[in-house]
């Protein structure tokens, strides 16, 4: 625990000071705080055993060693597909990265630092393309204890959701030819995992919102109602695309609850499942309480909220589901690090709804109370306790 705490508390140090030198355009400081923001978190992930992280042992470690019995690229790239391999129903965008990285290092722990680094590089563009409305500070926070242990798990969804984020944070920006942009991110993170569909989602979602203050429309609550009954019928859903041949058979297990016991039995009784969920949703009051501040945002990040939270309360039947909410989970990256959320951060009221320190103090604290059950109690992902790497 205690290096995660050391590492969490130096990178927000950096990303405050990185947030300062914006303001003041301090160019090299600017750079050098960036590399450290990214380069922390990354390095700890890196000098890790091998025992820390769930899948790590299951497919990361022996996909790696199995690139470093290759000699050539080609004869490389005749393995994409094949199921004898354990890499057989792996992306291609991840596939290149493993022999690219056994090419640099035949240490698997050079491959855990790069997914990590990739993974931070992609938060921290996604946070500096939307600095004139995202703190990033508070981004790399929400990042930290809420995604960062996960990563050392879903290490291929972990990085198809950081390219993921950087599309979407193309998407709201005001970017020229976002769409285009957008597309082409979002074909690349399902090189990495092909969940990265669920991108698309957000498409929809900004397509239909987008530079809307006006009143709720006919449009939009048919929306929400098809949101709705999709993800309470999300699982018969998956399974008829399956037996019509529309759905790889293999991501049924997604569905199924296939693997991960450890986290299924953590929902045994209702009262801790409605924990479960309190903790995993109360981060977003914020969003609730200061709606008003997000603009044409606002509805926009409240539906990707109660999707993300729908999807985790089904997860109850199926943990895999998590997974899905995952993408959703990552958008909190953006929608809690909002500046408008905490204005007038110098101005004392004594409201505390609307006083900025309260507001800006209650939601990292919320997001410790995440880390603190979910990471530390729970042991998602089996991250903890930290061991360092012994070889």
């Amino acid at each position: 625990m205690v290096p995660y705490i050391i590492c969490f508390i130096l990178t927000a140090i950096f990303a405050l000071i990185n947030e300062y030198t914006l303001k003041k355009n301090k160019k090299l400081l600017l750079v050098i705080t960036a590399i450290l923001v990214v380069l922390l978190p990354a390095f700890l992930a890196g000098v890790r055993s091998y025992a820390v992280g769930t899948d790590v042992n299951i497919y990361i470690k022996p996909s790696f060693d199995l690139a470093t019995n290759f000699n050539s690229l080609k004869s490389w790239v005749e393995t994409f597909g094949n199921t004898a391999y354990i890499t057989g129903n792996f992306g291609k965008g991840f596939l290149f990265l493993l022999y690219f990285s056994s090419r640099i290092s035949n240490n698997a722990h050079v491959f855990l630092f790069l997914i990590a680094f990739i993974i931070g590089l992609f938060v921290y563009l996604s946070l500096y393309k939307l600095r004139n409305y995202c703190s990033i500070f508070m981004g790399e926070l929400v990042y930290l204890l809420t995604d960062y242990n996960a990563s050392y798990n879903m290490a291929r969804q972990s990085i198809a959701m950081a390219i993921c984020l950087f599309a979407f944070s193309i998407l709201i920006s005001s970017t020229k030819l976002k769409y285009l942009k957008f597309f082409i991110w979002v074909i690349i993170a399902i090189q990495f995992h092909s969940t990265a569909v669920i991108a698309f989602v957000f498409l929809c979602l900004y397509f239909i919102f987008k530079n809307d203050n006006k009143s709720f429309s006919i449009k939009q609550m048919i929306l929400l109602i098809l949101v709705i009954g999709i993800s309470i019928f999300f699982v018969p859903i998956m399974q008829y695309l399956s037996n019509i041949g529309l759905l790889d058979s293999h991501y049924l297990m997604y569905v199924d609850g296939i693997g991960n016991e450890t986290i299924s039995t953590a929902y045994a009784t209702f009262t801790f499942f409605v924990i479960c969920i309190f903790i995993y949703s109360i981060s977003y009051i914020v969003l609730i309480i200061r709606k008003n501040s997000l603009g044409s945002q606002k509805r926009l990040f409240l539906l990707i909220a109660v999707m993300d939270i729908t999807f985790m309360i089904l997860s109850n039947t199926s943990f895999y589901l998590y997974r899905i909410a995952a993408y959703f989970l990552f958008i909190r990256i953006i929608s809690l690090s909002y500046k408008s959320l905490y204005k007038n951060e110098y101005t004392y009221t004594k409201n505390s709804l609307a006083n900025s320190y309260f507001l800006c103090f209650s939601t990292i604290f919320l997001l410790v109370l995440y880390f603190t059950f979910f990471i530390l109690i729970l042991n998602w992902h089996h991250t903890v306790p930290y061991i360092f790497m012994n070889n």
